[in-house]
């Protein structure tokens, strides 16, 4: 699975004071289920404040724009990163002998994806210490494209559009009635016993009231990409498909899980895999983490909890999704 997101958000305790989420997500078709994240793995890593690694104070500063030199960089450590996956690369290509790997694997993905191509040719290849660290350039197309997440306050965007808001939601409400009543005319021109009275009912006990709340949000932030909200509540989008009710406890120290963030649908169209013919979608995914941060062995990588949430068709449809939930 490809890296999809990764986030700094300090813990609570001197054991998280640095403390990163990685999100990762397989693209394969064939891997997409109807809410169901199997293709989704959430882990988390954290040291103390007092390290080897990181700097004594927190890394994110709101008042500084762009990115920032870590004062702890070690280029000589830095050269030797997988050229895939950036974990510590232990195997070393044996032709141009500037590139590593942390596994055969990954050598195997690079190869195949143009390294093999540059080695042949004897095209001059740069240090990993060379190259710009911040650079977004693709390396292969096994990786989603690298982007920066910029932060911002949404309730301070909630302040300056609520007239408007208002306004729109007026509006929307008074064509929803207008096409009801429409409907209700046609029905009593051409049902005159009158046996489908009852569509004003059943349209709103159909009525999706998250999805209008999710969809207000989205048309108020579109293109946010992330909802953080640690210990608070996610924000779901639709009541057609099953919430998180049993999420299972930190397989770690079996503490309870708590709501952390949740991703929203533009992310998808910013790693050019929102296309028409691919089946990798979602709703939103919400991400859950030991609310204990608990201790990891060796400082190594604990994973969590994620759920995935799609939008499903009501009706027929949605009977066929359960019977089929039914049967596996």
């Amino acid at each position: 699975m490809p890296m999809l997101l990764q986030i700094y958000c300090s813990g609570e305790s001197t054991n998280s004071f640095h403390r990163y989420i990685y999100v990762f997500m397989c693209p394969n078709n064939a891997c997409q289920k109807t809410c169901n994240s199997d293709n989704f793995r959430v882990l988390r890593c954290q040291l103390p404040r007092q390290n080897d690694f990181y700097g004594f104070e927190r890394m994110l500063n709101f008042e500084q724009d762009g990115e920032v030199d870590d004062p702890l960089f070690d280029a000589e450590k830095y050269a030797k990163l997988c050229n895939v996956c950036g974990a510590l690369g232990t195997k070393m290509c044996a032709r141009c002998r500037c590139t590593w790997y942390c596994t055969k694997d990954h050598q195997v993905i690079d190869w195949k994806e143009g390294h093999k191509q540059c080695c042949q040719e004897g095209k001059v290849i740069p240090k990993p210490e060379d190259k710009d660290r911040f650079c977004a350039e693709k390396e292969n197309s096994f990786l989603f494209e690298e982007l920066g997440v910029e932060l911002d306050l949404e309730e301070e965007r909630e302040d300056t559009n609520s007239d408007e808001e208002d306004d729109d939601e007026i509006e929307d409400e008074k064509m929803r009635q207008e096409l009801l009543k429409k409907a209700q005319n046609l029905m009593t021109k051409y049902d005159p016993k009158n046996e489908m009275n009852d569509l004003n009912e059943c349209e709103e006990s159909e009525r999706d009231e998250k999805y209008f709340k999710f969809s207000k949000v989205l048309k108020r932030n579109c293109y946010q990409i992330l909802r953080y909200n640690r210990g608070g509540e996610p924000l779901l989008a639709t009541d057609h498909a099953n919430a998180p009710s049993d999420v299972p406890p930190c397989g770690n120290c079996g503490s309870k899980r708590r709501f952390e963030f949740q991703l929203m649908p533009y992310l998808l169209s910013l790693i050019d895999i929102d296309d028409i013919s691919s089946k990798v979608d979602y709703a939103t995914v919400l991400i859950y983490t030991c609310s204990k941060d608990c201790d990891i062995k060796d400082f190594g990588y604990s994973e969590e909890f994620a759920f995935k949430q799609d939008f499903i068709f009501t009706g027929q449809e949605e009977q066929n999704y359960v019977d089929e939930n039914d049967e596996n």
